[in-house]
Formats: C-alpha cells, structure tokens, sequence
C-alpha cells in the first residue's frame, strides 16, 4: 500500500505531465507563423477608408455557399476577431449571373439590418431553386419576408443603397478583388485560402481566424517604402 508522501509526489508528478500536455497542445497554435506569397498576399498599395476586416462574398459562389449554409466557417471566423475589430461585409458584383443586382439586394438587406434573415433566402434563390431571373425576383424576396412593397421600390433605386453598392464595387477594384470568399485585412492583406489547413473544416476556420489575427497584430513596415493609398 502507497504512503501518504508517495501518494502526493504521484499527483505531483501527474500535474506536472497534464500541464506539460496542455503546453504541447497550445502551443502549435500560438506559434504558427504565417508567411507572405504563401499564406496571406501583401496588397502593392494600402486602401484607406475600410475596416479593419473586410470581407467579400457572392451570392452566386458556391464556395461562400459552403462557408455560409453547409457549415459554421463564416461564422467561427466572424466570432473569433478580437474585441475591438471593425467588420463590414460586402458583396462581389463581377462574379455571375445578376451580380451587381445581387450587390443592390445585400446594400438593402444591411440597410434594414435583415442580413441573418437574407443571406440564407438569397443563397438558396440563387443556388437551389434558382428562382431570380430579374431584379423584380429579388424584390419579391424581401416582399415575401414582410416588407412592403412600397418600402421595397422606394429603397431599391435610392441614393442611400446606390451609393452602397458603388462603394462595394469600387473598394473591389482598389483592393483587386479576384476570388471569393475573401478576407482584407487593413486594407493591405488578402488571406490566400488555398494556403490554409483543409483536413477538416474545424482546422480550415482556425487557422482562417489564426492568419487574420496574425495580420490584425502584424506591425506595419517601415516608412520610406510605402505606397500612396488610394483616395
């Protein structure tokens, strides 16, 4: 039978090995360096003028399908940005059918803060029953959730949501937008998603969130060859 001493230098020695586990375990995460031209692209001009995290989707991705209804990936790394970040959300009108129709409809769904209740109604329209043909389509959508339709035809062509949808278009061509979905970082980071973990979902988000966070505590290069930012 084991003496009392022996016994507490056991959990000691037990402690000692769990909190070393728990070492080994943190630790991959929190010293992953995330490399230029193979993880993230370094933009050749800074944009000035957006969030800290600027994302970019299409309703007619199949990808930010993915990210968006098939799993929590859009989601995790949303909720995973740091205390503080500013975030906005913008939609990409140079890729398929009715895309900047598409960008008008998300400007008015941001306007009436129903995103949560559009995103999923847009996506499945667009990639399920593919039921828009027209931009009266779209409008039937929002109709169909209870907004009026004078509301809708009013908001629709108005100076609020146009100049929405031309800032979204513009910030995409200052930004050289070519894929989607993407995340700008500053204004002068891309994440490449081909670069990051694909075994499983649940690796891909986080070290999604990992490479974001990397670029939001990057210190900023040293002055002298910077480029002027676009107005």
């Amino acid at each position: 039978m084991m003496k009392w001493p022996d016994i507490m230098h056991l959990l000691t020695d037990i402690r000692s090995i769990l909190m070393l586990m728990c070492m080994f375990w943190v630790m991959p995460g929190q010293a992953r360096e995330y490399v230029a031209d193979k993880d993230y692209f370094e933009l050749p001009d800074t944009v000035t003028g957006v969030p800290d995290v600027l994302s970019y989707f299409s309703f007619n991705c199949p990808h930010c399908y993915y990210f968006e209804m098939k799993s929590n990936i859009n989601n995790f790394i949303v909720a995973s940005l740091p205390n503080g970040t500013t975030f906005e959300r913008y939609h990409a009108s140079r890729i398929g059918a009715s895309g900047r129709d598409l960008t008008r409809a998300w400007a008015v769904a941001v306007f009436l803060h129903k995103q949560t209740e559009m995103t999923p109604i847009l996506f499945r329209a667009m990639q399920q029953s593919h039921s828009v043909q027209s931009e009266t389509d779209l409008q039937k959508l929002f109709i169909d959730q209870g907004i009026s339709v004078d509301k809708i035809k009013t908001l629709w062509n108005s100076t609020e949501i146009t100049a929405s949808v031309n800032r979204q278009d513009r910030l995409a061509e200052q930004l050289g937008l070519r894929f989607v979905p993407a995340f700008f970082v500053r204004g002068k980071y891309l994440v490449n998603n081909m670069a990051l973990d694909t075994s499983t979902d649940e690796s891909f988000e986080k070290d999604y969130a990992g490479v974001i966070q990397y670029l939001l505590n990057k210190k900023p290069a040293v002055a002298g060859n910077a480029s002027g930012a676009h107005p």
